[in-house]
């Protein structure tokens, strides 16, 4: 909690009125004698710094008296009030430069300031009340422009404003009869009478508190059950009652016990400027909400807690957070206006007229016998004390005030809101403490989570037994676990105490099972029989996702060692102890992971069948024996061969699997359930990685010789397009099926060729071998065909050997046919050793096919196009060699016209016969010589680019080097301002900097040009400007 010291007190007999300067962060003090001082606090004291004698003297009311003073920062102004009269001060020197008068006189005043849109100004209101309190004037400045003065007035008799504030379009006014809304400008008052309450509590103590009220009011029989029944199961403490409360802090005799009924104060929350209305009198804190079409609407809590704690203090100031100043006339406290928790309460034994905060860590007490005070007020130095008792996260009773705890959650939470929490530390490292706080205020609200928990089961517990679960209590049932679980993953929750607390016996159980840790400070509890069951759809929605998501944060700290926590600004380093237990022996992370996934399965086994497979086929720890205990008691034979499979248990699954069909034909020899167990086998064994493959090859023999010698099981675990399969010793499983089927044996080395790209020249070479054992079917031959003509994974040497062979084989001589189509085979593995004379000696002279002898020679010169060449070169003298044979021109002709352009033509016809008519070739002639002249222009045009690119670049050099500066005899040096010497033999540096030609020393010049790169590094690193960072002179129209 917090503590409160005076550090000063300062005797000023004769105050009027008191004002803490928001712009000079001074306090001003009004007297009687119409005089002004000024106290400046320095460090822990205050110190008169000023007196103004006279200065609130007012010539035309002489009897008047400053009764209030207020402060406008954006005005710079003070104002005072006096009976019928404001006197405007200026807040710096204090200066009077206007006053404001009303005959009708003044009553109270209010300044209040709001934000204009889409500006940087401030609009200022000052509204007052006149002396009959009906009637209401604002005046309004915007910026520091005053605009206008409306004027409204009150629609009861005797109606009066108690408090307000301002919002974006008008004032908020609380008064004795109602909530109005003031718009800026308009003389007329809008009443806010619209009120919406949540149809749910929207807390944790208050959904509690409901499902408590609801056991009390339970009927069996037509009977209420007894008080005693009812409460057996609560601590000492009810929630709603301050009579367990009381001892937390000493309390006075306050005679005017009912004095917070008649309060109503509106005020803004600094977190996210929300308007408050704390009514006293129906005892409701409402938020004020706007709908879309700018109707105000009141959202209403209960304040039933609040008002009974906090009885006997009329005067209301807000602090910050969800904190307010409370005081009477002779104690303050700090409250939390959700709940009305105290977390500072201080007696002025001299009495209290005005209260306010100033600073980051003081308060300043105008006291009823003229002194001001300074207190200082921090944070109580409680470490080493948790909760004021000897507990820690573990060997928790919860039979202590549940009150306490609450509050201490709630003050810590409100602490680290604050906005210098910084400055309410005592310690000398005040960031090591906020850390600490961050601390404390994890393990606190995991405990009063549990409390929470605890106390929620047993209502459950006593309303399930009586059959009073309904609706409404089902609502309640899935929003107190959903609201604790956000907190543990809030909070990042130790796993161990959640699953002994949370969980159902049958899950808490593989705490100590899989720890080896007792945890008998715990589990106590468990041994008792529950007659209430959380149902399954609450475990997945809330119970899983902590799970899962505490797993994934120490998957974090096993890989990382400590993550980051993050929480109110805050950042904490987590090990793996952030996760542990007090006062039990330390576990390892890999420990810590075994649990949390042993019971995330078992958990999904109870709950959530359905992702049992998927956890148990990723990476996980769980408990090999009651993941393999609880799966076999289930049948649930495939989760229990993923398992096997995730953790390398293979040869277990697999004996396990066979087993199992070996134990089917003794008691269940059904066939149906052995094809299914076969499946799984199956499926396992295709899944089989390349380090396993003996284990492969023994139980596909173990399956081959229980269901008979099939092709179709070797093609299902081994001709699969999975990782597992293409990653096989292709050439070992090739060997082994052979051995039983020669025929599946060549699909199989089709398949890896076909689906896996395999460049293994090994089983190329094999399959092709294996065709030239079936040349005589035609689909081999297309299939060799195409293996020889699209791959070059095999060896061309030994299947050349292979074709002559086949081709010399006089034995078995071949027909025709047969020899042409091994003769085109040849070509193939020629064309990859590069023997391409061969290979044309082949199209052209064995086969006499010209077309293919080109096709050939056309792809090896686009392939290489000088090997090309002379293969085209050596195809042409074959073709004029059967010229001087036959006689016949034909072919010279074709092959000039395709080829005529990929070869040296001069040399071509230099060598065709004399007798050879030109008349045939002219138009070759003409083609051959266009190609040549496009060719030359296209290399002239380049050369032509390439000579005005270099004139380009010339004439740039020139005028570079051409650039000249005259240096008269005062020309400084812009460096260094220092004269150049007329004898001067150094080098100079020319530079063209802001637009301007300088001319610099050398060293200079090197300066000077670093400086220049540094501007341009800064210029690219700085990031682009966005529509919001244009200002208005920047903005189009």
């Amino acid at each position: 909690m917090l503590k409160c010291k005076l550090v000063d007190s300062v005797p000023s007999q004769g105050i009027t009125a008191i004002l803490h300067n928001p712009e000079t962060h001074k306090l001003v003090v009004a007297k009687d004698d119409q005089s002004v001082q000024v106290y400046s606090r320095e460090s822990h004291s205050l110190r008169l710094i000023q007196t103004y004698p006279q200065l609130l003297q007012n010539s035309r009311f002489n009897d008047d008296k400053v009764q209030e003073l207020y402060g406008c920062k954006p005005l710079s102004t003070i104002f005072a009030r006096c009976d019928k009269s404001l006197l405007l001060y200026d807040s710096i020197n204090f200066h009077k430069y206007d006053q404001i008068v009303d005959r009708r006189g003044i009553e109270k005043c209010w300044i209040m300031e709001t934000p204009l849109d889409d500006s940087e100004d401030v609009l200022t209101a000052l509204m007052y009340a006149t002396k009959n309190r009906g009637k209401l004037r604002m005046l309004i400045w915007e910026g520091r422009t005053y605009k206008r003065v409306v004027e409204a007035t009150l629609p009861n008799r005797g109606e009066f404003v108690l408090s307000s504030e301002a919002e974006s379009r008008g004032v908020i006014l609380a008064t004795t009869h109602g909530i109005y809304h003031w718009p800026y400008g308009d003389s007329f008052l809008v009443k806010i009478d619209k009120i919406v309450r949540r149809k749910y509590p929207g807390d944790l103590v208050s959904c509690l508190a409901e499902l408590t009220a609801k056991t009390r009011e339970m009927k069996v029989n037509g009977k209420s059950i007894k008080d005693n029944d009812s409460t057996s199961f609560m601590s000492s403490s009810r929630l709603t009652k301050r009579s367990s409360f009381t001892s937390l802090w000493s309390r006075r005799n306050i005679p005017h016990k009912h004095a917070m009924n008649s309060v109503k104060s509106v005020f803004k929350t600094t977190d996210s400027d929300k308007i408050m209305i704390l009514d006293g009198f129906s005892k409701n804190l409402f938020q004020l909400g706007c709908k879309d079409n700018h109707e105000f609407y009141l959202f209403a809590l209960d304040l039933s807690q609040f008002m009974e704690w906090n009885q006997g203090l009329q005067s209301i100031r807000y602090l910050s957070g969800l904190n307010l100043i409370l005081n009477n006339s002779h104690e303050f406290r700090v409250v939390d206006y959700q709940y009305g928790f105290t977390f500072l309460e201080q007696s002025v034994e001299e009495g209290i007229k005005w209260v306010e905060p100033i600073g980051k860590s003081h308060f300043i007490i105008w006291t009823l016998n003229d002194q001001l005070h300074l207190y200082r007020y921090q944070l109580e130095d409680d470490t080493n004390d948790l909760l004021g008792d000897d507990r820690s996260l573990c060997g928790i009773s919860f039979d202590t005030d549940f009150n306490k705890l609450w509050r201490k959650v709630i003050f810590y939470q409100q602490f680290l809101d604050f906005p210098h929490p910084e400055n309410l530390c005592c310690s000398k490292n005040p960031e090591a403490s906020l850390d600490l706080v961050v601390l404390k205020l994890r393990d606190l609200t995991v405990l009063w989570c549990l409390e929470i928990f605890a106390r929620f089961e047993n209502c459950m517990s006593m309303l399930s037994s009586h059959d009073q679960i309904h609706d409404r209590t089902m609502v309640l049932q899935d929003l107190i676990p959903k609201l604790i679980f956000d907190k543990f993953l809030e909070f990042w929750a130790p796993p161990q105490l959640i699953i002994l607390k949370c969980f159902p016996p049958k899950i808490a159980r593989l705490v100590p099972e899989v720890t080896g840790q007792q945890h008998s400070c715990l589990y106590d509890d468990l041994k008792d029989q529950r007659t209430y069951t959380l149902p399954a759809m609450i475990i997945r929605k809330w119970f899983l996702p902590y799970l899962t998501d505490t797993r994934r944060h120490l998957k974090s700290i096993a890989q990382k060692d400590s993550i980051t926590w993050e929480h109110s600004g805050r950042k904490i380093d987590a090990n793996l102890n952030f996760f542990l237990m007090d006062k039990h022996q330390t576990l390892d992370v890999t420990t810590l992971l075994t649990l949390i996934d042993t019971v995330l399965f078992v958990a999904y086994l109870y709950y959530y069948p359905s992702m049992v497979g998927p956890l148990l086929r990723i990476d996980n720890l769980c408990e090999r024996d009651v993941v393999v205990r609880e799966l076999q008691e289930r049948r649930m034979f495939q989760e229990l061969v993923d398992f096997y499979f995730g953790r390398s248990m293979h040869a277990d699954a697999l004996e396990f699997l066979t087993n199992l069909i070996t134990s089917m034909d003794q008691d269940d020899n059904t066939v149906k359930f052995q094809d299914g167990v076969k499946v799984l086998v199956v499926d396992y064994l295709k899944k089989l990685p390349l380090e396993h493959q003996g284990l492969l090859f023994h139980y596909l023999d173990w399956l081959l010789k229980r269901f008979g010698k099939d092709s179709a099981l070797m093609e299902s675990v081994f001709m699969n397009e999975t990782p597992a399969c293409a990653s096989r010793n292709h050439y070992q499983i090739y060997e082994y099926i052979d051995k039983m089927d020669k025929t599946t044996a060549i699909r199989y080395l089709e398949f890896v060729i076909s689906a896996f790209g395999s460049k293994d020249v090994k089983l190329h070479t094999t399959l092709v071998k294996l065709y030239f054992d079936d040349m005589n079917n035609p689909t081999t031959k297309m299939k060799l065909k195409s293996v020889l003509e699209s791959t070059s994974v095999y060896e061309p040497r030994t299947i050349l050997r292979l074709l002559n062979e086949l081709s010399d084989n006089k034995g078995d001589p071949v027909s025709q046919q047969q020899h042409n189509f091994i003769s085109l085979l040849k070509t193939f593995p020629l064309q990859k050793l590069g023997d391409h004379h061969a290979a044309i000696n082949i199209f052209y002279d064995d086969l006499s096919d010209y077309n293919a002898t080109s096709s050939y020679c056309k792809s090896v010169y686009t392939d290489h196009p000088e090997t090309g060449k002379d293969s085209l070169n050596y195809f042409f003298q074959k073709i004029l060699n059967k010229y001087a044979k036959t006689g016949n021109s034909n072919e010279i002709l074709y092959f000039l016209q395709e080829h005529g352009n990929k070869i040296n033509i001069i040399k071509i016809y230099e060598i065709l016969p004399k007798e050879l008519s030109l008349n045939q070739f002219k138009d070759i002639f003409l083609q051959t010589v266009k190609s040549h002249s496009i060719a030359r222009d296209e290399t002239k045009l380049t050369k032509n680019l390439l000579q005005v690119e270099l004139i380009n670049k010339g004439y740039d050099l020139n005028r570079t080097l051409s650039e000249y500066s005259i240096l008269g005899e005062n020309y400084e040096c812009p460096v260094c301002n220092k004269h150049f010497s007329t004898f001067t033999t150094d080098t100079l540096l020319l530079f063209t900097f802001d637009k301007k030609k300088v001319v610099v020393h050398y060293n200079c010049g090197r300066a000077l040009q670093a400086k220049i790169q540094n501007k341009r590094t800064k210029a690219q690193q700085k990031a682009h400007r966005v529509v919001s960072d244009l200002k208005e002179i920047d903005k189009i129209g």
